[in-house]
């Protein structure tokens, strides 16, 4: 690896709202230079966005990229595994989502929902997987991309209680003849969300499961692997120190000691307890 690199971002918006307001219209163009591969790269978004009375309506065009990491590029070499120096960035040349969000009550509870479809087709994604030598390595291999998200949140105003959930919909599958039904190695097609909070003065309490859904080992559609559940427990609080405020959280992760991953024979070592503090001048 290089001992030094240079990167450089640019980034520009913009903004148009008609008179009455009935919609608007924004604008982002950015430029990077990525001094770890050598190239520019540019990306865009345009977006607008329609409210409907408590519907909002969003349609955006996109592009974007994403450079290969450190740890993808290089590493020590060990026993069936390889670092790839000639990785390229993934890249997302043109992509259209549909945004459909709605607010308001319900029994008394705020309700917020939203729903996204998406469809951008992604050159070089990053796959980790064993070659003819049986020995792992990153390369870049061009995908067909699509899919959405649903998620809902209830809040119930002056008791502090927040419960949530998500659901998602990936399909990557290899941009390739005879593979158009292929889900990428390691990519689960559905994974979800549930959670639920209470906040109360300092105080802050968090429940949440996350599913990670079934997968395949190999780029083919054998040896399914199954889905599992991970839990996380968290209770934080707030503090005031003179003019520094700080916020303390207890963490529970894998609360009942899951060792499920993602990567088939590279178990998590389950339960973990985590200790955070963060401070900053108060306003």
């Amino acid at each position: 690896a290089r001992p030094r690199r240079t990167d450089l971002g640019l980034h520009a918006t913009g903004m148009w709202v008609p008179s009455g307001g009935a919609f608007t219209v924004s604008s982002s163009i950015r430029g990077h230079w990525v001094g770890r591969t050598d190239r520019w790269h540019s990306s865009h978004e345009v977006a607008l966005n329609v409210p409907l009375r408590s519907l909002s309506l969003g349609v955006a065009h996109r592009s974007a990229f994403n450079p290969p990491t450190l740890g993808d590029q290089f590493f020590r070499e060990g026993v069936g595994v390889e670092p790839n120096p000639d990785l390229r960035a993934e890249r997302v040349p043109s992509e259209i989502a549909v945004r459909l969000s709605w607010a308001g009550t319900v029994v008394g509870a705020d309700v917020r929902m939203t729903a996204e479809g998406y469809r951008g087709d992604m050159k070089g994604m990053i796959v980790w997987l064993p070659d003819f030598r049986f020995v792992w390595s990153p390369r870049n291999t061009d995908v067909r991309r699509s899919g959405g998200e649903a998620r809902l949140e209830a809040e119930l105003p002056g008791v502090g209680l927040l419960v949530g959930g998500s659901f998602t919909l990936t399909r990557v599958t290899y941009d390739r003849p005879g593979s158009q039904d292929v889900q990428v190695a390691y990519r689960p097609r559905y994974a979800g969300t549930v959670s639920a909070g209470w906040r109360r003065g300092p105080w802050s309490f968090r429940l949440a499961s996350r599913r990670t859904g079934a997968r395949f080992p190999v780029p083919a559609p054998v040896n399914e692997l199954d889905g599992f559940w991970v839990t996380e427990f968290d209770v934080g609080r707030r503090w005031l120190f003179g003019g520094w405020s700080a916020e303390s959280h207890l963490r529970i992760e894998r609360l009942f000691d899951v060792t499920d991953a993602l990567i088939f024979a590279y178990p998590d070592p389950g339960r973990t307890l985590r200790l955070e503090l963060r401070m900053s001048p108060s306003s």
